[in-house]
């Protein structure tokens, strides 16, 4: 324990940083994924989404989902 508060602050930002560092770089990328850039890649997605079996796509949700929580 520290009677400064400043230090304190400090402290508990300290232990989830890294954490939330990795999940932010995470988010990042998926959301390139999410959110294209241009209209061509949307409608790349669009298309690639339409042949993916929904099986495979509900998997690599609950996957991601799996390691954001191992992560944290």
């Amino acid at each position: 324990k520290t009677a400064d508060v400043l230090q304190a602050r400090r402290n508990h930002e300290a232990k989830p940083r890294p954490t939330i560092e990795r999940l932010q770089a995470r988010s990042r990328k998926m959301a390139r994924w999410y959110i294209p850039k241009s209209a061509v890649s949307y409608r790349i997605r669009n298309f690639l989404l339409k042949l993916l079996p929904y099986s495979w796509i509900v998997a690599f949700h609950a996957n991601t989902l799996r390691s954001e929580i191992e992560l944290s």
